[in-house]
């Protein structure tokens, strides 16, 4: 099974499906970038939710780090960063391969089982 990293967007001051906004992770010396987007096409919907996949990530690089090995200079192993289509802007480090999360604008994001609708997310 290859590694990865799911997140369901919720806007507060922003749209309530967060069209619009883009998503930065760093996970391990690699950067990706993706964004919600509304639809693309004549009668059609993207989806809403925003996967990266980590399958090229060395997994050493993926291993979760504790809050003193960050405090000591060594990155987190998996860092995202929201742009919100407010303009807010929103970090997160510590998250873990493998999970999919519920990130509320302005809350933090947290871990959702696999099938759930937004309202499950786990605690």
């Amino acid at each position: 099974k290859r590694p990865f990293v799911q997140l369901s967007l919720e806007g507060r001051a922003s749209n309530r499906d967060a069209v619009g906004a883009r998503v930065r992770l760093v996970a391990g010396d690699r950067e990706r970038w993706s964004f919600v987007n509304g639809g693309n096409g004549f009668a059609s919907q993207s989806s809403r939710l925003i996967h990266f996949g980590l399958g090229d990530v060395d997994p050493q690089q993926l291993r979760p780090r504790s809050a003193s090995e960050e405090g000591e200079g060594a990155p987190p192993a998996l860092a995202v960063e929201v742009l919100w289509p407010s303009g807010a802007r929103q970090k997160f480090s510590r998250l873990e391969s493998g999970r999919r999360y519920h990130v509320i604008e302005g809350g933090e994001p947290r871990p959702m089982a696999f099938g759930a609708a937004r309202e499950k997310a786990a605690p």
